[in-house]
């Protein structure tokens, strides 16, 4: 089994030089690494789970209550760190619907919980549609669609 780049590299040409070899050993670290915070920031992204806005069981995404985009903004109206980090799960269709009707600013001052969302009369029509649809597959957290659901 191959185990590291430098392996892989010696299984197709003779090495002699170690400097290549340490560099190899390095590189495959690092790639290991950087694979590790990948996972980590994808299970942080989003998970399976029932959709905060149309209760449908599939892959979920995190929704920042308040748009990443006006944080500089809000945080000059007095809106703490910890205002500004709060996040909804929802479902990808939802989370495209939200941004399709409602401007990062609105998001921003008004529609910052999922029962103000919710209010939006665009939303409630579409969610309403949308928790009738079925998933026809969803995506684990390491991307991979798994089977339809029933």
């Amino acid at each position: 089994m191959i185990d590291s780049y430098a392996d892989l590299l010696a299984t197709y040409v003779e090495v002699e030089n170690e400097e290549v070899v340490h560099f190899c050993k390095i590189l495959f670290h690092d790639l290991l690494q950087l694979e590790q915070k990948m996972l980590e920031q994808e299970d942080e992204d989003g998970i399976d789970g029932g959709c905060e806005m149309c209760q449908r069981y599939t892959f979920l995404t995190k929704h920042h209550l308040i748009p990443k985009s006006t944080h500089k903004q809000m945080k000059k109206k007095g809106l703490s760190a910890e205002q500004l980090m709060q996040y909804a799960y929802i479902c990808r269709q939802c989370h495209s619907a939200a941004h399709h009707y409602i401007t990062n600013k609105e998001m921003a001052e008004y529609y910052n919980t999922i029962e103000r969302i919710m209010e939006n009369q665009h939303i409630q029509a579409f969610v309403k549609w949308n928790s009738k649809q079925k998933v026809l597959s969803r995506r684990r957290s390491n991307g991979r669609k798994i089977q339809p659901l029933d």
